[in-house]
Formats: C-alpha cells, structure tokens, sequence
C-alpha cells in the first residue's frame, strides 16, 4: 500500500481471487483512518469485493497476470 499523501492512499495487487481479502482489508483500514461510519465501510466494501471479483473475472478472464489499482481518496 501507498501512501501519496495523506488523502490518496493506494493498493496494487495481481488479479487474483486470493487478493480479494488484501482489498476488502484496504478499503477497510482507509475508511477507518478516515472516520468514516461502519455502515459506510461495510456498504464499501461490498462494492469494491464485488467490483474486483468482476474486473479478475471478466476482465482478465481469471487470469493472474493483470493488476488491480486500487485507490482512497478523501
């Protein structure tokens, strides 16, 4: 993880099934440091898992190979 500066954090994994836990950790741990309301983190981490279960799938077609970027801003 990437830390640009303090409002633009960044995760760059391969496009791996087995990375989906290290970006639902991300998202998590960022929301956090930004206070941002459980409710909140839970609904965005849904969408982010289910985003990047979608790019490894259909985009790189369950290939490894690729990466995903993930970024926090506030």
């Amino acid at each position: 993880m990437n830390n640009n500066n303090s409002n633009n954090l960044e995760l760059r994994v391969k496009s791996s099934t087995e990375n989906l836990s290290l970006i639902r950790e991300f998202v998590s741990s960022s929301a956090l440091s930004f206070l941002i309301r459980k409710e909140v983190i839970d609904k965005l981490i849904l969408a982010v898992d289910e985003a990047a279960s979608n790019i490894i799938r259909h985009a790189y077609k369950n290939s490894p190979q690729g990466v995903i970027i993930s970024h926090f801003h506030l």
